[in-house]
């Protein structure tokens, strides 16, 4: 896929991004779900995107960031409705931004979701998420910070759900021969 153009490459777990940078793989790379306990100084030092919800997360990037001297980058993961991570729009995630540039030390090079229900074609429910995503988007560039990456279609969306805010798909499971 590297070799290929892509410039973003997303992995589920730290070990998989780890193995792909160490093999000498440019694209910039990101972790969908949470940080394990004490890869933090790896994902810094590896210029892996860890995806962030949590303060703890938050705190422990930016913490090896400092001690390696350089930015850990990072994608906001928010929470629409599949109801397993990410950080909720508005109070909440104002008080993860916050956070983020409190702290500092981090550079947001992303923001996503998850659909829960995309692959039914046209399903409602995915446009509620999307309306919410859009809010969370909005809320995220008025502090400030203009992520590089946007993206909320996993493999059921990409072949039907077509709007405009997001920058990437991930189409991860069709690339693996799922439907």
């Amino acid at each position: 896929m590297a070799d290929q153009g892509f410039d973003l490459l997303a992995v589920a777990h730290l070990y998989e991004a780890e193995q792909l940078r160490r093999a000498g793989v440019p694209a910039d790379l990101m972790l969908l779900s949470p940080l394990p306990l004490g890869g933090a100084a790896a994902a810094v030092e590896l210029d892996i995107q860890a995806s962030v919800f949590l303060p703890e997360t938050v705190r422990a990037l930016s913490e090896a960031a400092a001690k390696l001297g350089r930015p850990a980058k990072v994608q906001l993961k928010i929470e629409t409705g599949m109801n397993r991570i990410g950080v909720k729009p508005g109070a909440d995630l104002a008080a993860l931004l916050a956070y983020l540039r409190e702290l500092g030390n981090l550079k947001v090079a992303g923001v996503f979701t998850h659909f829960s229900t995309a692959t039914y074609t046209e399903d409602p429910f995915v446009y509620e998420q999307y309306d919410l995503f859009c809010k969370a988007v909005a809320q995220i560039r008025e502090s400030g910070i203009e992520p590089r990456y946007i993206h909320c279609a996993n493999s059921g969306a990409t072949g039907w759900f077509k709007e405009d805010l997001c920058t990437h798909v991930r189409p991860g499971s069709l690339y693996m021969g799922h439907a």
